[in-house]
């Protein structure tokens, strides 16, 4: 029996997605969260027989480092097994997730790049694993945070490009899921984030207390719900 509910408004985002300049900080703010869980993608290289990952330099931060999508579905397959264990999940970066899943596409298909594969098929392959793996990991997490990279370089009239570096149908899509997509900036030494939309930027927010805002990183100010 269908029975209509009178929705109140979430306060914070689920689903958020940071993207800024390597080294700004993005890591070493994810690991201030409360009861957080890292997924880091990237790969430093080995210490004995540990991974070592971006968390690496992260003091405090918990994190597994994943070297690939095998290692990424035993992280997913720990989630779904303890769900109440941690209330922020990060994956970082998602362009090393969109790496690994279009060399899979490639290898199953025997062709050395994705756009090989005839009318635009592989991209779409890509594209919707890239996606699935984002909702999994989602519906197992109270908060998922996605971190990603700012692209580098500026446009035909020397204005600084500040969108995020991934494939186009992939960024649309990933953005259209998120509640709310936050460029990590450095400001008088501060580290902001900006929710504010433009021609130049893929940033925005369906949070009204966040929407169209430039603020300090405060996390008790994204998640005032979760944090106190």
């Amino acid at each position: 029996m269908i029975e209509p509910q009178k929705i109140t408004a979430a306060q914070s985002p689920q689903r958020l997605f940071i993207y800024g300049k390597p080294k700004v900080g993005k890591t070493s703010a994810v690991a201030q969260l409360p009861k957080h869980l890292i997924i880091d993608t990237e790969v430093k290289g080995n210490n004995g027989d540990q991974l070592v990952g971006g968390t690496s330099y992260c003091e405090g931060a918990t994190s597994v480092v994943v070297d690939g999508l095998p290692k990424l579905k035993e992280c997913l397959t720990y989630l779904q097994e303890n769900p109440t264990t941690h209330d922020f999940i990060v994956l970082d970066t998602i362009d090393h997730i969109e790496a690994w899943v279009t060399e899979a596409v490639c290898r199953s298909h025997n062709v050395k790049h994705i756009g090989d594969i005839p009318h635009g098929k592989g991209w779409s392959l890509m594209r919707g694993q890239v996606i699935a793996i984002i909702e999994q990991f989602a519906r197992a997490s109270k908060h998922i945070i996605i971190v990603g990279h700012q692209k580098d370089g500026h446009d035909e009239e020397g204005v600084e490009v500040q969108k995020i570096n991934l494939t186009g149908k992939l960024k649309t899509h990933l953005c259209s899921i998120m509640d709310g997509v936050g460029r990590i900036v450095r400001e008088d030494n501060k580290l902001m984030v900006d929710f504010r939309t433009g021609v130049n930027t893929d940033a925005g927010c369906r949070i009204p207390t966040l929407a169209g805002q430039l603020i300090e990183l405060k996390w008790d100010t994204v998640y005032p719900d979760t944090i106190q």
